[in-house]
């Protein structure tokens, strides 16, 4: 498993240093502003141009890695010895022809987003993790870890799929055209070498995490990248709903001169510190039973587990700076100061790419929760900052009132929940864990929602309308 981690991170690295993420987000406020000024057929095409170049690109780069994986991935995991890098070489090979198919379908979905098309690809998304998932468990026991690159590639092929129908659906023909004299690209050319730096650095600093945690004991790289990868997808569930929607409904704004602007960052930033106290209150309350049904088997023990849920604990704190950081980093871009917000980015991830290099190996496990705690939150005050001296008049943080009602909730039903587990008889029957921590999971968040409902928090309070007028129409 941990041949799998470090292959599929490079192959990861491979696609964000494609910057498709980051283009898009320059991409999305130069559609807006060309669907305002020429119509839904100009911006469309300026999507067209973009894929074309960037899934060639894509391809070529795919070619690259094949034939030089033999020299990467040594450099990647010098901790390895030559056995497990040979089946890490042959997985990176089986993984790296995705980067086209996953430019594509990032692009693609970015594409739906702009046209605030949000709730079908998620549906689409979530089945093509389950089957995913589904093939992952169905295939371990002959394939052993080649059943994730399986479901890797049976994930990618659903969602690709997925996209070019639905961008179908709502208007979009593809051309093979690599430009158009009618559109401007100075904006996006202009960012791309501040955008390029930030994305090399970031990838370099992931490469010496992985490189750094490859030299400590077996299993620290394992239990680290499961925990982050855990954190990741359902941190995702939080800041990708939230940072997309309010990316497209804010970049339109600016785009009609709307003043709208500081209601959208608010509700966003509220929405966001509600949806990342439930998820840490699940994780205080449910985490290590729930990690104990995962993952305990003859392989791992239940120190294993416990170093787990722990990284997952101090991860998941950084949840709370993430958000912020993310929304303030879509209105910098939204507003058009692209450069001087990676500029200072790229600063932060060189920083953490050495503090990772020397740190890990000299102070072990510790200092890499450490260091990936406070990548988000230098990201969040560099990105802040930015926001702050654009416009200190439009400037939100999360509100008094919500940061206390968040915190009451957390102490008063986190601690207690989590007392209850250290009075439970520890266990390594599988379902047990499963039916402890479903158990003590939902049922800390169904008193967390009723006592955010009774303190008149704005999201639960709406939730839980919808929910009574839901039941009132069922008898009326």
């Amino acid at each position: 498993m941990e041949v799998y981690f470090a292959a599929s991170t490079f192959y990861q690295s491979l696609v964000l240093l494609m910057q498709t993420g980051q283009v898009t987000e320059v991409v999305t406020p130069l559609f807006h502003r060309l669907v305002r000024d020429r119509g839904e057929l100009v911006g469309a095409r300026l999507f067209t141009v973009l894929m074309n170049w960037m899934v060639s690109l894509a391809a070529c780069v795919s070619l690259v890695g094949f034939l030089f994986a033999d020299w990467l991935i040594p450099l990647l995991v010098p901790g390895f010895d030559s056995s497990a890098q040979q089946l890490a070489i042959a997985m990176f090979r089986a993984i790296i022809p995705l980067t086209a198919l996953q430019i594509l379908q990032s692009l693609l979905t970015c594409y739906l987003t702009a046209k605030k098309r949000f709730v079908r690809q998620e549906v689409i998304r979530l089945a093509s993790v389950a089957t995913s998932l589904t093939l992952i468990v169905a295939g371990a026991y002959w394939l052993n870890a080649w059943s994730m690159v399986l479901g890797l590639w049976t994930g990618s092929i659903i969602m690709v799929c997925a996209m070019v129908y639905l961008a179908h659906q709502a208007g979009y023909r593809h051309s093979f055209v690599f430009w158009d004299s009618t559109i401007s690209f100075r904006q996006l050319l202009r960012s791309l070498p501040s955008i390029s730096s930030y994305v090399i650095v970031t990838q370099l600093y992931s490469i010496a995490l992985t490189s750094g945690l490859s030299t400590l004991p077996q299993g620290s790289l394992a239990i680290f990248t499961y925990a982050r990868r855990i954190f990741s997808r359902l941190n995702s569930l939080i800041s990708r709903p939230v940072s997309v929607v309010f990316f497209n409904h804010y970049s339109a704004a600016v785009a009609k001169d709307s003043q709208r602007t500081l209601q959208l960052t608010r509700e966003a930033l509220r929405v966001f510190l509600v949806a990342a106290c439930f998820m840490l209150l699940a994780w205080l309350a449910a985490g290590y039973p729930g990690l104990k049904f995962l993952w305990l088997s003859e392989r791992f023990s239940v120190v294993h587990v416990w170093e787990t849920y722990l990284v997952l604990m101090l991860l998941s704190f950084g949840t709370f700076f993430a958000g912020p950081g993310m929304i303030y980093r879509k209105m910098n871009v939204s507003h058009g100061q692209v450069i001087g917000q990676y500029n200072l980015l790229s600063f932060v991830q060189v920083a953490c790419g050495l503090a990772a290099y020397f740190m890990i190996p000299a102070f072990g496990l510790l200092s890499a929760v450490v260091i990936v705690f406070l990548n988000p939150c230098l990201n969040a005050a560099m990105a802040a900052l930015i926001t702050f001296r654009r416009d200190s008049n439009h400037f939100a943080w999360y509100q008094r009132d919500d940061l206390l009602n968040c915190g009451l909730i957390l102490v008063g039903i986190g601690v207690p929940a989590a007392g209850i587990l250290m009075i439970i008889p520890d266990t390594e029957a599988r379902w047990m864990n499963f039916v402890i921590a479903s158990s003590i999971g939902v049922g800390a968040i169904c008193m967390a929602f009723v006592v955010s409902v009774r303190l008149r928090m704005a999201e639960p309070l709406a939730v839980w309308r919808l929910i009574r007028n839901g039941i009132a129409g069922r008898f009326t």
